[in-house]
């Protein structure tokens, strides 16, 4: 058998090799900014397209810079944490803090397809984790000569939310993953929503103290698993939280990041988040059947009530005028967010 018929039998035993190994990297994060600009992603018919580009969300591309290091910027940085929800409170004004944070996400591949610093938000394109891709023997040898030839079969973003903190002089940070995995639908491949992964939101927080200037037992708490505790129910028409008004707060806002719903606007003195479902948000399964309905279109922009004490909170819906949502959106929204914040 000649030399030149051999090779494409190797170059697919090689390959056939490579995708069949179970073995992974020792690192589950690993984003390159270069694998941020990818092939479209076909959804099915009941999902929006993830963002690919700043033109989708009607904002002016994002701009080249150059890589700079980023120095510790502040005195202090600790792990507030409730359930697995868990954010940073950082000595320092949120205005201070913007262009560090948005640094530090340049800084770890990402490209950033949406910002808002009225309201403190921060929010990536979708990125591709290469440590996500199957290891083997074939697969390192042919990456020294084309590392980009493998691809992994899942897609991250990551919203980042900046809030001025309780105490005078600091900062609240809340960092939000959200995934999205190829699958075979018939004969083509699709890509569908996955559950928000904690360990890779955990980590990129992790390297976030590190680099606002904490230390390595500070990282640490993050790490840590706390015992189940019930801290929210479902009471009628609101969810009520064993928890104070500051702290429900803080709570309410990380869950309406996991489930989906955008923030337009907040005002803490009053309780509110205005929260908007569009044609822009990812759609979880839940959110799409919700909404399908011409019924629904009408509440896709309302806000969310939270009222307390120091030991109680409850979280209610309401349209912009005060008045009642219907019984279905009510029912659907208010139960997505009791599973967030028990």
């Amino acid at each position: 058998m000649k030399l030149r018929s051999v090779l494409p039998l190797a170059v697919c035993v090689a390959l056939t090799a490579c995708a069949g190994s179970p073995g992974k990297s020792s690192s589950r994060f690993d984003y390159d900014k270069e694998s941020t600009i990818l092939p479209p992603l076909d959804l099915p018919p009941s999902l929006n397209l993830p963002v690919e580009g700043a033109d989708a969300m009607g904002l002016p591309a994002a701009q080249e810079t150059e890589p700079t290091t980023l120095l510790p910027v502040v005195r202090g940085v600790r792990v507030e944490r409730a359930g697995d929800m868990r954010w940073l409170v950082v000595e320092g004004r949120a205005e201070e803090l913007w262009a560090p944070v948005r640094e530090f996400l340049d800084q770890q591949g990402f490209e950033i397809a949406r910002e808002d610093a009225r309201i403190g938000l921060l929010e990536t394109h979708w990125a591709e984790n290469r440590a996500d891709i199957p290891e083997g023997f074939i697969r390192g040898l042919i990456s020294r000569v084309a590392p980009k030839l493998y691809s992994a079969h899942t897609r991250d973003r990551y919203r980042v939310r900046l809030e001025r903190g309780q105490q005078p002089d600091t900062t609240e940070i809340f960092l939000t993953h959200y995934g999205v995995e190829q699958v075979e639908l018939g004969e083509a491949l699709i890509w569908q929503p996955r559950p928000s992964d904690l360990e890779l939101s955990t980590e990129l927080m992790s390297r976030l103290m590190l680099a606002l200037g904490a230390t390595e037992e500070q990282v640490q708490l993050v790490q840590q698993t706390p015992p189940p505790v019930v801290r929210a129910r479902l009471e009628g028409d609101a969810v009520v939280v064993n928890e104070g008004f500051a702290r429900a707060w803080r709570r309410v806002g990380i869950a309406l990041d996991r489930i989906g719903l955008v923030v337009e606007d907040l005002d803490r003195s009053q309780g509110f988040y205005w929260v908007q479902v569009s044609e822009q948000t990812e759609k979880k399964g839940w959110l799409a059947s919700l909404f399908s309905s011409a019924a629904a279109d009408t509440e896709r922009r309302f806000r969310v009530k939270i009222t307390g004490d120091d030991a109680h909170s409850r979280v209610s819906l309401e349209t912009d005028a005060g008045k009642a949502l219907s019984e279905v959106t009510r029912r659907g929204v208010l139960g997505q967010l009791e599973e967030q914040l028990r």
